[in-house]
C-alpha cells in the first residue's frame, strides 16, 4: 500500500511539471464554464479563449480572448475591440456579477449571471 501511495505521489509531480503552471491555474479559474443571463451567454475556456452568443434563434456570435485580476475583467474581441468589466461573485461562486466599465454595444448595465 506504501508502495503505491509513493508512486502516486511521484505520478502526481511529474504530471505537474510536464504540464506546467497554467494547467493548475486552469483549474482555480473561476470564471471556467458556461453562464447565462436571459438572452446572453458566456463560456470561458481553460484556455483564456470565451464565446459571447446573444439570442437563441437568431444569434449573434462573438469570441475572444480574456484576462482578469482581483477586480476586472477584459473580454479582447477577435475584431480587435476591449471591454473591461467589474464583477463579483456570489458566495457559492455560481452567480456573476458584470458591470461594464467602457462602453460595450451589448452590455448597458449591471448583468448578473448564473453557471450552468
Amino acid at each position: 500500500m506504501r508502495r503505491f501511495l509513493r508512486f502516486a505521489a511521484c505520478l502526481l509531480l511529474i504530471s505537474v511539471a510536464v504540464s506546467g503552471c497554467d494547467a493548475i491555474k486552469g483549474l482555480f479559474n473561476p470564471f471556467t464554464g458556461k453562464w447565462r443571463a436571459g438572452m446572453l451567454e458566456l463560456e470561458f475556456e481553460n484556455d483564456r479563449t470565451f464565446k459571447f452568443v446573444i439570442g437563441s434563434t437568431i444569434s449573434v456570435n462573438l469570441g475572444g480572448e480574456y484576462s482578469y485580476d482581483d477586480k476586472t475583467l477584459v473580454l479582447k474581441f477577435d475584431k480587435g475591440s476591449e471591454v473591461n468589466f467589474s464583477y463579483e461573485f456570489s458566495g457559492d461562486k455560481k452567480t456573476l456579477t458584470l458591470v461594464p466599465e467602457t462602453d460595450f454595444d451589448y452590455i448597458k448595465t449591471r448583468l448578473d449571471f448564473t453557471k450552468e
